[in-house]
């Protein structure tokens, strides 16, 4: 039960997002309480028990007190003493030594599943998550030796999303080991490569294999809904494939909504089958894009979910193209043929080509005044709101607000609102937030309707140092000018430290250098103070963002003529004549 409050806290950390995955590591975690730890009997162990009952009371103990236990020639019995003594210490909030003796028990039992619960318990109180990965990628290539698709996947995930979940965390990382044990394990099933037919008398053949569809509300999935949208039908015949099992899928209505969307639009969707085991539900699905004969696979998170890399490992199509919307090591693979990227940086460090392509999304419509949502969150109508809106981990840093605070404290008609943090703020922040200003920095959770919550502001701020994307282009939209940060680009990629809106806002005035809170600090107090300048900026914000970001069909034209320049240079010449009247540009 202690392993289950631990996990129903971590969901309400996580964003929705993650949850499904959050969920498969609690479901290995009590899978492997199963089968009782073999305990040696402590009433033969008086001075032992005696040790533990003070240990677990927060009596410290000495090692001279412990040696001649934890010595002891057996094995067994050196096992049974170190986990009991890691229990102990664990009950009494001495993590760090209890650590000690985790670990040994860990190495002692060969990494026995059963006594996961408990180092994952100890290790995340030490903030000490790299340890929790590498527990998890051992036992994810123990199952992948011995055959346990599921075991071995869902072990590989939890490795992947550690710091997302033990620390709220967008911090990713390649580790070809896993890669390799995950190609391993598909290639007893791999499909057979075929020999490539003709394309100048049929339609060029395109598979999507499609994550998200169980989220809720996922840029990802909508991004495919606009690749649905504006497909040439002339060129291409589309199928959309979902590894998320049926019965999963129809009982959520938002997903089941936007299948029927896809199907609206003259394109096939196939599901993987809920009735059969979850292997046999992914080789299935696999099956499935084998048989269409896709002249490319197209991911658009390849690798946020493993389960999605065992399947293009399983090679149901001869190209892969991966969409990267995010950290690479989230999207693309290195064996991946090609790749697009929507922003520079992650396409500085993809492991493979990639395209970079000008984004576009729906720009919507402002339907609610300032006035009347301030008045709604009990503002007055007279006030100014600066606004910042994004998941909690974008929220951790000091600087940031104790700039904000800074300015609103010298503004006595200035609201601050922070969208999306409710329920997880820093904890610094009680002790930033003193009396005087309290009451105009409001602090709100997502809403249903979050454009309704962006038309109350006057100003936004991007945050930092991980800033914003769709939420700064609705923003925008709205006629709201917004600061953001210059990105460092001599950096690795991280979504922790990155600001991609200098790349779509189209307004340089607004962006100021990375980290530089004293210029924050001055033109967002101008932007305050001077009417005509605020509202200059207003007038063309909504125009910058369309130029920039509006344009969903040539978004789709611009991937279609990638897809069309990978075929060319992968199938050869045989192609030529037929591409050379329909691309205009070289895909590199």
């Amino acid at each position: 039960m202690a392993y289950k409050r631990i996990f129903v806290t971590l969901l309400k950390k996580i964003d929705l997002k993650r949850k499904d995955l959050i969920r498969r590591v609690y479901s290995l975690s009590q899978r492997s309480k199963q089968g009782a730890i073999k305990r040696w009997d402590l009433s033969k162990m008086p001075g032992f028990n005696q040790l533990l009952v003070k240990i677990s009371s927060g009596v410290k103990v000495s090692s001279d007190d412990l040696l001649p236990y934890i010595s002891h020639q057996s094995l067994e019995r050196r096992h049974f003493v170190n986990i009991s003594l890691a229990e102990a210490f664990s009950n009494a909030g001495n993590y760090e030594q209890a650590k000690v003796f985790i670990q040994r028990v860990w190495i002692i039992s060969k990494f026995d599943e059963q006594y996961l619960p408990l180092f994952i318990k100890i290790h995340a109180a030490c903030g000490d998550i790299s340890s929790i990965r590498e527990a998890h990628k051992s036992l994810g290539i123990r199952a992948v030796g011995e055959k346990k698709i599921i075991d071995a996947l869902n072990h590989f995930n939890a490795w992947q999303y550690a710091y997302a979940i033990h620390n709220g965390e967008d911090e990713y990382y390649y580790d070809f080991d896993v890669l390799n044990q995950i190609e391993l394990l598909a290639k007893p099933y791999s499909f057979q490569l075929r020999k490539r037919q003709p394309i100048k008398d049929r339609k060029i053949r395109l598979a999507y294999l499609m994550f998200g569809m169980t989220h809720v509300s996922s840029v990802i999935v909508k991004n495919s809904l606009t690749l649905a949208k504006y497909h040439n039908k002339t060129l291409f015949d589309v199928t959309f494939f979902t590894p998320d099992q049926e019965s999963l899928i129809n009982v959520l209505d938002e997903a089941v909504d936007n299948i029927n969307k896809i199907r609206a639009l003259g394109w096939g969707v196939v599901v993987a089958p809920g009735s059969v085991s979850e292997v046999e539900s992914l080789i299935d699905i696999s099956r499935s894009i084998y048989k269409f004969d896709p002249d490319i696979l197209i991911t658009n998170a390849g690798l946020a979910d493993l389960k999605h890399y065992f399947i293009t490992s399983l090679q149901p199509a001869p190209l892969v193209i991966g969409l990267c919307q995010g950290p690479p090591p989230q999207f693309v693979a290195p064996d991946f043929d090609w790749s697009i990227s929507w922003t520079k940086h992650p396409l500085i460090d993809c492991p493979t080509n990639c395209t970079l392509i000008s984004g576009g999304v729906d720009i919507p419509e402002r339907k609610w005044s300032r006035v009347e949502i301030k008045d709604l969150f009990g503002i007055p109508k007279e006030s100014l709101v600066v606004i910042s809106s994004g998941r909690p981990s974008k929220f951790l840093d000091v600087n940031f607000w104790v700039t904000i605070i800074d300015v609103i404290r010298c503004h006595p008609n200035v609201y601050f609102v922070a969208v999306g943090l409710a329920g997880r703020q820093p904890s610094f922040l009680q002790e930033l937030l003193t009396a005087d200003i309290v009451g105009r920095v409001k602090i709100i959770g997502w809403e249903k309707d979050f454009l309704k919550v962006l038309s109350m502001a006057d100003v936004a701020i991007d945050t930092y140092p991980s800033g914003g994307g769709v939420s700064i282009i609705d923003t925008m939209a709205l006629g709201t000018p917004v600061i953001s940060f210059k990105n460092n680009y001599m950096n690795i990629f991280s979504q922790k430290d990155w600001s991609p809106a200098e790349e779509f806002m189209g307004m340089p005035e607004l962006m100021i250098d990375r980290g530089d809170f004293d210029q924050l600090y001055q033109l967002l107090s101008k932007m305050l103070t001077d009417h005509e300048f605020r509202e200059n900026l207003s007038n063309s914000t909504r125009a910058r963002i369309i130029e920039s970001s509006g344009n969903k069909e040539r978004m789709v034209e611009d991937c279609e003529r990638v897809y069309l320049n990978v075929i060319e240079k992968n199938y050869g010449s045989n192609f030529g004549a037929f591409f050379r009247g329909i691309v205009s540009r070289d895909g590199d």
